[in-house]
């Protein structure tokens, strides 16, 4: 019988999506992503996988086949030192693209009065707007997770530290500005795709 897969649970990968390649991740991004690890772990492993981390011996996972959560270069460099062989991942530039909430923005914005901004001068004309509705504005980074790397601002004058805020995100790839909404319930589907777009 095959042994199972290793598994990187690399649930700060937005961060490195954002920071490129010479990302590392911090003590304390490390132990808060633990315990959320572990949840994911319950429901996407399959019996016999493992999971691969940077406490992992190297050599520990030779012989299996390598997945993550998401395959940014940090998580290939840890499926490699133990051993993983890499399943089929896309480079990190089509990575960092199909991550960024400017590929969500082209295909499509959900709220009215969204948008995608890559210049301070829009985002500063966009905060002085009324927003069509909500309370304010929400500015995200491109890459971000579970509300992490916001900004919400009022309508009119953006303050200096909302157009810092613009200007790091802009460096990253963009700002996404949208309504101030309430959030009723967040969801997210994962799966694989495989190379002929099978899901």
């Amino acid at each position: 019988m095959a042994a199972g897969a290793a598994w990187v649970l690399n649930l700060d990968a937005d961060y490195e999506l954002a920071a490129g390649p010479s990302y590392a991740p911090r003590a304390a991004v490390l132990a808060a992503m633990r315990p959320r690890a572990a949840t994911l772990a319950e429901a996407l492993l399959e019996p016999g996988d493992v999971v691969v981390d940077e406490s992992t011996a190297p050599g520990a996972a030779a012989g299996r086949v390598g997945l993550a959560f998401c395959p940014t270069p940090r998580a290939l460099a840890l499926l490699r030192r133990a051993g993983a062989e890499p399943g089929p991942h896309p480079d990190f530039a089509v990575l960092r693209a199909s991550a960024s909430r400017a590929l969500s923005a082209r295909l499509g914005q959900t709220l009215p009065g969204a948008r995608f901004l890559r210049s301070l001068d829009e985002v500063a004309r966009a905060v002085a707007e009324r927003p069509p509705v909500g309370e304010g504005w929400r500015l995200k980074r491109a890459f971000g997770m579970a509300g992490r790397d916001h900004r919400l601002v009022r309508a009119g004058a953006a303050s200096p530290a909302d157009l810092a805020f613009a200007r790091a995100a802009i460096a990253e790839d963009g700002v996404q500005i949208e309504p101030n909404v309430a959030v009723l319930r967040e969801l997210s589907l994962h799966g694989y795709v495989e190379r002929g777009g099978e899901a």
